[in-house]
């Protein structure tokens, strides 16, 4: 099962078995040269030999999903937060652009669809040193749930307040749980720290698909 997006020139393709990844690249490689592919599993092992030795592809993010629900929520509150605005996003897309340079979501595409997000930032004398991302009701999810999409901090206890600040937010909004897939030391221990449990694991791998 795959999806394209043409404009993006991305296919994104989910949980494929080994023994259909051969017939699938050839595919691709003859319909979609030009186009980023990204492989992604969600509990289940990925074929890591196949996809790194037998097309190239390489690591993108190996994560483990954490889930919390309100009556597991703790308040992590040490830090003074903000909610980016139309007017101080100039603010936060500098900053964002400037740590997160290889994400899919830019400045520019969040601004495009700014009414999707929830955003959270942490200053300090003036400048934003961390912020957090959440899209609020995943569309279908049922019971509802929002996911955090990115946390950037420099310690646990800003990565603690700000996933606090995120889930706050979606728990106002009457939502039953909040998702996040953190992939670092520090997301772990501050995930924890508030409440959130692990339910699965998540691994993808990208790889360009060049014109012969």
């Amino acid at each position: 099962m795959y999806f394209v997006d043409e404009n993006e020139r991305y296919i994104e393709i989910t949980n494929a078995p080994e023994n259909n990844i051969p017939s699938l690249w050839n595919e691709f490689c003859t319909k979609y040269k030009g186009y980023e592919a990204v492989f992604t599993y969600q509990d289940t092992l990925a074929p890591v030999e196949v996809l790194t030795k037998g097309i190239g592809a390489q690591l993108l993010e190996n994560s483990t999903i954490m889930e919390l629900s309100p009556v597991k929520f703790i308040t992590h509150a040490n830090h003074e937060i903000t909610v980016i605005t139309y007017e101080n996003y100039d603010n936060f897309a500098k900053f964002h652009d400037n740590h997160d340079s290889n994400m899919y979501w830019n400045s520019q595409r969040i601004l495009a669809e700014f009414e999707k997000w929830r955003i959270f930032a942490i200053s300090r004398n003036g400048h934003i040193t961390g912020y957090a991302m959440m899209q609020p009701g995943l569309p279908g999810s049922k019971p509802k749930q929002s996911l955090i999409f990115c946390v950037t901090a420099d310690n646990i206890n800003e990565c603690a307040s700000l996933l606090s600040a995120t889930a706050s937010c979606s728990f106002e909004l009457g939502h039953d749980s909040v998702k996040y897939f953190a992939e670092t030391d520090i997301e772990m221990e501050a995930t924890q720290l508030i409440g959130f449990c692990k339910v699965g694991s998540f691994v993808s791998y990208k790889v360009n698909i060049n014109p012969n």
